[in-house]
């Protein structure tokens, strides 16, 4: 409320366009309710009695098997201790358990090298002549891919003697 430096607040509250009662907790610092994070359950865990006994051995025993396998598994053969509304926490859960104590994932950093955008070449100048197939080289041509623009072409000759 930038009004209420100059003016009273109940000026102030009218011209930002909000009650004066409203302005009185901003002033206060009262409006807006400390965000603290929560360590208790608002409600029962809908896991307890599948996730030691049933799910855990499950995922340890084979883990490619998808959350929704698991699901149906529950669904299935233990329909008395699992209540299939609580699929998406299923789902969170396992992700979590997965993330903490599941296999590692593998790690690919994907690279796609476009023609003539980038090229590394070593050359090695050779005191002695250089064969091939018993016969002296004497000129070696570099040149970069077709896509590259002619002027960015060179050519290297060695020193063949």
């Amino acid at each position: 409320m930038h009004h209420r430096k100059s003016q009273t607040q109940t000026v102030a509250a009218a011209k930002a366009g909000i009650s004066e009662r409203t302005a009185r907790r901003i002033d206060q610092q009262l409006h807006q309710p400390q965000k603290r994070e929560r360590n208790w359950r608002t409600r029962k865990d809908p896991l307890a009695e599948v996730w030691d006994s049933i799910v855990l051995p499950l995922l340890e025993s084979s883990p490619d098997l998808t959350p929704v396998g698991i699901f149906d598994h529950l669904c299935e053969y233990h329909t008395d201790q699992f209540d299939p509304r609580a699929r998406r926490t299923l789902e969170r859960r396992i992700g979590r358990w997965r993330q903490l104590h599941g296999p590692a994932q593998p790690v690919m950093f994907v690279q796609t090298h476009e023609p003539g955008e980038l090229g590394i070449a070593d050359f090695t100048w050779v005191k002695e002549p250089v064969t091939i197939a018993g016969e002296g080289l004497r000129r070696c041509r570099f040149r970069g891919s077709p896509r590259v623009h002619r002027s960015k072409t060179h050519r290297y000759q060695s020193r063949a003697g």
